[in-house]
């Protein structure tokens, strides 16, 4: 496949480079004008190749202008297309002479950028064609020139997988597959070509037919003309020559088989009294047989009913045994797949504690009988308090009091001194006043005495703040799970009820665990009650099986001499009545003696038969010959009266038409082979080809959904003039009488067509319909209009063409084909992920361009001009990729 596509100093980059290795669809993203449609139209010169057919933007030919535009230096502009197969990889490039024509190479290496540049003051400076070739040839790449066209052609394009060609086609055993491709290449670049006409070329293409045609220039008249003549002498023998011979044969055979039928008749007669006689006596012993068989036959049934009974009443006992034996298997396959009992009994802690600790909840709820209003006042009253103690906490360490002295007594001292309890003490107390004041205290210069029993208050300290936290914190948490006890009572209840069910079920398990033993020991014993009665049953079945032969074998003894009886008396009646419709043939047989050969008799009824078919012939070649002479006289219009002397005198008339004979049917073949079979041949090729429409393409299209469209077929119309001249022209060969029968309208049309001189095209044998059925209603569109919306009449065309080209080549992921569908906005947001879709699975890899990024694309390439003006597209640099999941 197709991996990457480079520009060099083409069109208006100075470097692009597209990679297209990454997810199932790429956008290109830049400003109008920017250089996205020409980056991509470069796609022509892989798989377009014939300059005749390519289509730029525009619609412009590959003249000279788009020439130099892609290439505007000859030799140092190159596109380059990196090809990917089979786990190799190389380069084919594309690059202008002098004389503006288009050259290719392969160069035998995936593209590296040190391969054709050179790095020049931290940048990369591009070489010649020339200097290229000299840095490959020392690196020991090689590069091939591709010469021609074919060469090219054979490069990108090869039939099956065992090569590594850019595009593996399909065989289509016509050799044209890669000429197909590359006209159809062309309208998928620019769906907007597409009419009805292209269409029809395009189904051409799918099928392999657009090169087949029938031709009737330059072919002479004479053998017609002397076919014509010779036929018109022989017709009146022809028409009755059949009749003639079937008059003589019947003629010469009249006596012969009179004399044969008389003969049969006595034979018959003879031997059917003798087998009579023969059958009397057999009939009499058959009867002694059977009585003597009936009773032997009634001893081995009461036998036989016996073995019966015991092997009733022992499978009964059997089945049973077995029932519980699997019902005891069954029960030591469940203990086994139980849990071990150490898990079990760990588990049954685990529940248990749990069951104890969500009772004590339920219990603590029901013995406070708190409301969960006041639990809610509660827990907010110790968030409040836990606050204050932890803001006190925090605050602590900031208190003067903690700084004034080192030891924990005095600072209880000082924090009495300052507090208001020593201000409020008796005036007695006051030893000195203060006279003094400043900013730095010490108390100043007065002095006090303390009661000596003044009573300290406490100081609180960050360990006893720490600990009022953590109470009041258990206190919260309590509250908290309690409030959640209440308010989920019911839950818990459940939750406690389910686990004490689980605990019964550990319990039961448990007690199963303890049964194994016995169970195992109960399994042994049946086991070995199942192995005795399978023996006894054995011994009685192999008896009841001898005892079920004898008495098929003495049935079929029996049936087989009442069938003898009854094939005695249906024989014997058989015979009488052949007998009496022998005599309603009255048979002259007076003159016929029979004498038996000593031989085994005949089988009566094939001779009966034999007689009564002879009989019933004898007649009809009576009637019919005298029927033929009658009409053969007057055909030939004939004289003689005597049926001897006519078949003589028409024999000679007739042998002269052997040489007649084989001129005509050698000019009959002649004709046949030049004229009549290739139009016949032509006319089933194309019935094959309206089967393949039909069949197969009109079926991929009923898979399609595009936006409002409910289904979507192409009809083709035949052009019936053409076919029916061509119907004509094919009948002449299907025997000799149909070339002058009726108007003899083959003839005329063949000699038409040969005197015009004039090719038939495949194409000229129909045309055709694309119907499309919208809001239940199918209609015809004409596809050099636009077909409904621009997006939907886009897609339209692009799907075809897809599926046209899927035909092609082989379905693959390593032969995906890259494909350019510009203008993305026309194509609305449901159409786009369908047309995303249907790429991925036929293999096709869309490169999508628009002015903004559009959601449901995988990769994504921003281009934009640089400040200094230069176009420049690089993998690492302007590459969004996006990752999705294949299966969304």
């Amino acid at each position: 496949m197709l991996a990457k596509l480079i520009l060099i100093r083409a069109c208006t980059y100075d470097l692009a480079e597209l990679d297209f290795s990454h997810g199932d669809a790429m956008q290109l993203v830049g400003g109008n004008n920017v250089g996205k449609s020409s980056m991509i139209y470069a796609l022509n010169f892989l798989f377009v190749i014939n300059r005749k057919r390519m289509s730029f933007m525009g619609r412009k030919p590959a003249d000279k202008t788009t020439m130099e535009y892609y290439f505007p230096t000859a030799e140092n502009s190159f596109v380059v297309f990196e090809i990917s197969k089979r786990g190799r990889k190389y380069c084919i490039l594309v690059w202008r002479d002098g004389g503006g024509n288009a050259c290719y190479g392969r160069l035998e290496h995936a593209y590296e950028r040190g391969l054709f540049f050179e790095e020049e003051d931290g940048g990369l400076q591009p070489l010649s064609l020339s200097a290229l070739r000299r840095k490959w040839l020392l690196q020991g790449i090689k590069l091939t020139i591709l010469k021609n066209n074919p060469e090219i052609f054979r490069t990108v394009y090869h039939t099956g997988k065992a090569n590594d060609a850019a595009v593996w086609l399909r065989s289509s055993g016509h050799g044209r597959g890669a000429e197909g491709f590359s006209k159809l290449y062309r309208y998928l670049i620019d769906t907007r070509l597409i009419d009805d006409t292209a269409l029809r070329e395009i189904l051409l293409l799918a099928d392999h037919r657009s090169e087949d045609k029938l031709s009737y220039s330059g072919i002479n008249l004479s053998d017609i003309e002397r076919l014509r003549k010779l036929k018109a002498q022989a017709d009146l023998l022809h028409k009755n020559q059949d009749k003639f011979a079937q008059f003589r044969d019947g003629y010469q055979r009249l006596a012969s088989d009179q004399e044969e039928l008389n003969q049969m008749a006595a034979a018959f007669r003879f031997h059917s009294t003798q087998i009579r006689a023969e059958m009397e006596v057999n009939q009499h012993r058959y009867q002694e047989d059977l009585l003597n068989g009936q009773e032997q036959l009634a001893r081995i049934q009461a036998k036989y009913q016996e073995v019966q009974r015991e092997i009733g009443a022992l499978q009964a006992q059997k089945r049973s045994g077995q029932q519980q034996l699997e019902s005891i298997q069954k029960s030591i396959a469940d203990i086994k797949a139980l849990p071990t009992e150490d898990f079990l009994h760990n588990s049954r802690e685990n529940i248990q504690a749990a069951v104890n600790n969500l009772q004590f909840q339920l219990t603590e709820l029901g013995q406070l009988k708190i409301s969960p209003a006041e639990l809610k006042a509660r827990i907010a009253k110790s968030q409040q308090r836990i606050a204050q103690l932890s803001q006190q906490r925090d605050n602590l360490a900031n208190w003067l009091i903690f700084h004034l002295a080192e030891r924990d007594e005095d600072r209880q001292l000082l924090n009495a001194v300052l507090s208001p309890a020593t201000a409020r003490l008796d005036a007695a107390a006051l030893r000195k006043k203060i006279t003094s004041t400043d900013t730095l205290v010490k108390l100043f210069d007065g002095a006090l005495e303390l009661p000596k029993d003044f009573k300290l208050p406490e100081l609180p300290n960050p360990e006893q703040i720490a600990a009022e936290i953590a109470e009041e914190q258990e206190k919260l948490t309590r509250n908290e799970r309690l409030l959640q006890a209440a308010q989920n009572r019911a839950e818990l209840e459940k939750e406690v009820q389910d686990n004490r069910q689980k605990l019964a079920t550990i319990q039961s398990q448990l007690q199963q665990i303890a049964n194994l033993p016995q169970l195992e020991s109960q399994a042994q014993e049946q086991v070995a009650t199942q192995q005795e009665q399978a023996t006894q049953l054995e011994t009685l079945e192999s008896d009841s099986r001898r005892l079920t032969e004898d008495l098929r074998l003495r049935n079929q003894e029996q049936e087989l001499l009442r069938e003898k009886q009854r094939d005695y008396k249906n024989r014997e009646q058989r015979i009488m009545n052949w007998l009496r419709k022998l005599e309603s043939f009255q048979l002259d047989t007076q003159k016929t003696v029979y004498t038996p050969t000593g031989q085994a008799p005949p089988d009566l009824e094939r001779l009966f038969n034999e007689l009564e078919k002879r009989y019933m012939q004898l007649k009809e070649l009576l009637n019919s010959t005298r029927s033929a002479f009658e009409f053969l006289r007057r055909d030939l219009l004939s004289e003689t009266a005597d049926e001897a002397t006519f078949i003589e005198e028409t024999d000679q008339a007739y042998k002269g038409l052997d040489d007649q004979e084989k001129v005509i049917d050698s000019l009959v073949d002649s004709i046949g082979q030049r004229f009549a079979n290739p139009a016949s041949d032509f006319l089933h090729q194309y019935g094959l080809f309206r089967d393949f429409i039909n069949q197969k393409f009109n079926r991929s299209l009923a898979k399609l959904h595009i936006s409002n469209i409910e289904a979507l077929r192409i009809e083709l119309v035949p052009n019936d003039r053409l076919q029916t001249d061509l119907r004509k022209i094919g009948e002449l060969d299907l025997s000799s009488n149909s070339l002058f029968g009726g108007e003899r309208g083959g003839l005329t049309v063949l000699r038409r067509y040969i005197e015009q001189g004039k090719d038939i095209d495949f194409s000229d044998l129909f045309s055709l319909q694309l119907k499309l059925t919208i809001a239940g209603k199918e209609k015809t569109v004409d596809l050099s209009k636009q077909v409904e919306s621009d997006g939907t009449d886009r897609m339209l065309r692009l799907v075809i063409v897809m599926q046209v080209i899927s035909r092609l080549v082989d379905l693959s992921p390593e032969n995906r084909i890259v494909m350019f569908i510009d203008e993305i906005a026309t194509i609305d947001g449901k159409n786009r992920p369908q047309l995303v879709d249907f790429c991925r699975e036929h293999h096709f890899y869309p490169i999508f361009a628009a002015p903004e990024m559009v959601e449901g694309f995988d990769r994504y390439v921003l281009i934009n001009r640089m400040s200094n003006k230069r176009l420049v597209v690089e993998e690492g640099k302007h590459y969004v990729d996006v990752e999705r999941n294949p299966a969304l």
